[in-house]
């Protein structure tokens, strides 16, 4: 038959590749990733449970193996996905783990947690279900040990480097520049290593995963300084006497200050707050909580709340059209109000709507780009969230939702703890500075619930004073830092990323910010050998 006229950059696609796309475009059903009952997510066990090797192999069957491949360029941390599935397919998990590590540190977290872009422009979504891309990551880290790679790892370097902040950015970058075989102490406020991950609940997250990830981290030889805060007039000149080079990698974790009244009574919560202490054992909640936000912290929070509250109060001034909450977690959200499964439901529901968009573009003869395709995404998820609390009218023994609801104040007993919440229903105005219709309260439609415990779930930012005076480095709006496209601030060596650079963001992109990071500190440290050298040649 010969070779197919189908351009790669390295020649023709051979007969055996051609067949294995048509397979992979044809042949398999999704197989849908096994998960606990809704009716039995009482616990913190894990709700995802992972795929059997059977079920993976069919499951990464499905992937056409693209040749310019729209799932890597859509990653930020540019993994290899198609490698990965063809390494579930030879059956050969060391090498699948390999990629995946290549690219970055704490594979399990990351394919529990992932947000998953890569998903939004798989091919297999055009005419189908797109591949299951962050689950099968999470097969090959179930069945594989990091620690039984072999990491290759170069002769030590002369290089010393600073890493500020333990969350997924911080531990990537220090883990890529141990790889490269430098000294690095990654140094973290708290007592705990993993930053935001901390507030992920345990039945996204185990805390024992994590644990063990970070823990390989340090056996690859990375020094981590728990409890050791970085702050205050001239941190980074001492550091610059000791060190190389700087990464800072703090995270976007000063709460919002709430504005509502009342945030002073006990049992008002900061969302990103309560989840960290939650994640360290705490028992702050009561029986009757209100949750407002429209966010994942949000949904974290209820769902969490919906595992011990017997009264839990959804607030959101806006309409669900409107939430920024991941369309899984709001998924997952409804089936825990409902008692009864509907991720499959919504699934179905999104190839559907996906299928009449593509149909309509292809007879519009509109190109379908990467962008294109994200963007059908973007406005399905939000479709299929409008959807999903639609059918709360039919659930709720114990989840109110209130839509198009603002907090006015909260209201305490006489041993100042909060007793009431007071609300007030809103209408869409005028757009705001991010081009949302701006919610404006509708006088006189006041009303009060009962609640023990509040949980302002508004978002995170950078906190603008913890480097003191006079660091010497230029900021930008929201008090990110300025850096230049290899990650360096307007401080000759110090280097930022993640929240630290971009202001609140996503764990792959803190993944990647930290891969690439490490990248452009080595590049430079290692020029700056070559010029050492040159001049004591002179």
């Amino acid at each position: 038959m010969g070779n197919r006229k189908m351009a790669k950059a390295e020649g023709w696609l051979s007969d055996e590749q051609l067949a294995r796309r048509v397979k992979g475009l044809y042949d398999y059903d999704q197989v849908e990733v096994p998960k606990v009952s809704p009716e039995q997510r009482h616990s913190w066990d894990e709700v995802l449970l992972g795929y059997t090797r059977d079920e993976a192999r069919v499951e990464a069957q499905r992937c056409m193996q693209c040749q310019d491949p729209p799932c890597v360029t859509a990653c930020p941390a540019h993994l290899d996905i198609p490698g990965y599935c063809q390494a579930i397919v030879d059956d050969d998990l060391e090498r699948g783990l390999k990629i995946i590590t290549d690219a970055f540190p704490i594979p399990g977290a990351c394919a529990r947690v992932c947000y998953h872009p890569c998903t939004d422009v798989c091919l297999k979504g055009v005419d189908g279900i797109p591949i299951e891309i962050p689950r099968l990551r999470r097969f090959i880290t179930d069945n594989f040990d990091q620690r039984a790679l072999d990491y290759h790892l170069p002769p030590a370097s002369s290089f010393s480097i600073a890493v500020i902040g333990s969350g997924p950015t911080g531990l990537s970058c220090a883990y890529h520049l141990r790889r490269r075989g430098h000294h690095v102490v990654l140094y973290e406020r708290s007592a705990v290593t993993g930053g935001t991950l901390n507030t992920i609940p345990e039945y996204r997250l185990p805390r024992a995963l994590l644990q063990q990830e970070i823990d390989t981290i340090k056996w690859l030889g990375v020094e981590i300084k728990t409890e050791h805060p970085i702050k205050g007039d001239g941190c980074l000149d001492r550091l610059l006497e000791q060190f190389d080079a700087v990464f800072i990698a703090a995270g976007a974790v000063s709460s919002r200050k709430i504005r509502t009244p009342g945030a002073e009574l006990a049992g008002v919560y900061h969302g990103y707050d309560l989840l960290h202490r939650l994640h360290a054992g705490e028992k702050l909640l009561g029986k009757r909580l209100a949750v407002i936000g429209g966010g994942d912290v949000a949904m974290d929070s209820l769902r969490t709340a919906l595992r011990s509250c017997e009264e839990v109060h959804l607030i959101y001034r806006r309409s669900p059209l409107e939430m920024p909450a991941n369309r899984e977690e709001v998924w997952d959200l409804t089936e825990e109000a409902l008692h009864q499964e509907w991720h499959h439901v919504a699934v179905e529901l999104t190839q559907e709507r996906r299928a009449e968009r593509f149909r309509e573009l292809f007879s519009n003869l509109e190109l379908l780009t990467m962008e294109r395709m994200a963007q059908v995404e973007k406005e399905l998820s939000r479709e299929l969230k409008v959807e999903s609390f639609a059918h709360f009218d039919k659930c709720l023994e114990n989840l109110v939702v209130h839509f198009m609801v603002s907090p006015v104040r909260v209201l305490g007993d006489e041993q100042g703890r909060a007793k009431e919440l007071e609300l007030v229903r809103m209408e869409l105005g005028q757009p705001d500075e991010s081009g949302r219709r701006r919610p404006v309260p509708i006088e006189g439609s006041e009303f009060v619930i009962s609640v023990d415990t509040v949980i302002f779930a508004i978002g995170q930012e950078i906190d603008p004073n913890w480097l003191g005076a006079g660091h010497g480095l230029e900021l930008e709006p929201g008090n990110r830092l300025k850096t230049d496209e290899q990650f360096e601030t307007s401080r000759p060596w110090v280097f930022a990323g993640g929240d630290a650079m971009r202001g609140p963001s996503n764990m792959i992109q803190a993944l990647g910010d930290g891969r690439y990071a490490a990248a452009a500190i080595d590049q430079k440290l290692r020029a700056r050998l070559v010029t050492k050298a040159g001049s004591d040649g002179a």
